[in-house]
């Protein structure tokens, strides 16, 4: 089994605005089923399948000062050694 690959991983303080604007720039990118990020010289380009498991987590953690509250999106899907995605089983 190979081991995970992290293709780009971005960790900053952005202004509530800014994410939300980021969010919308994705969501739009996601409709269309093509989504590519840029960090750098880094670029990711995805194509996102019509199907996918989509994940939400709001954890809350005690702090010092108070509480520290997450909140996470996910998506995931199967991609073949080709890199396309995978399909579903049928029968023929």
């Amino acid at each position: 089994m190979a081991k995970k690959e992290i293709l780009l991983k971005s960790d900053e303080a952005l202004a509530r605005a800014d994410v939300a604007a980021f969010f919308r720039q994705v969501s739009e990118a996601l409709a269309k089923g093509q989504v590519v990020l840029k960090q750098d010289e880094t670029l990711v380009e995805l194509t996102v399948p019509d199907q996918v498991r989509f994940e939400v987590d709001v954890e809350e953690k005690p702090k010092k000062k108070g509480k520290q509250i997450s909140l996470e999106f996910e998506l995931e899907w199967l991609v073949r050694e080709d890199g396309e995605p995978a399909g579903s089983v049928s029968i023929e």
